[in-house]
């Protein structure tokens, strides 16, 4: 039973670490998606020159992260309601008893 029970632990600990992983990665491609999109379209060409964002630039920037967050957002939860995974499968549905 005290193995049983150590492998339980170990094996809950390695899901945790999975999940977390799993988390930290879907952060990381979201934030590169956005910086993708907001980036090109809201800094000058001659960025590098300069020190700071322009009150135009950090304002554009700010928008489009907002808008592209929002668009995220909304997209996961009709998914979530539609109970279609990302994949475009269909979740399969609870089994009643």
């Amino acid at each position: 039973s005290n193995s049983f029970c150590t492998l339980l632990v170990c094996v809950r600990a390695f899901v945790m670490q999975h999940e977390q992983k799993q988390e930290a990665y879907r952060v990381e491609a979201q934030l590169t998606g956005m910086l993708d999109k907001c980036f090109p379209q809201c800094v000058k060409a001659d960025f590098q020159s300069a020190k700071e964002l322009t009150s135009d630039e950090a304002l554009c920037i700010d928008l489009c992260s907002w808008k592209y967050f929002s668009t995220h957002k909304a997209i996961g939860s009709a998914l979530a309601r539609s109970q279609v995974s990302p994949t475009g499968e269909p979740e399969p549905k609870p089994v009643r008893r």
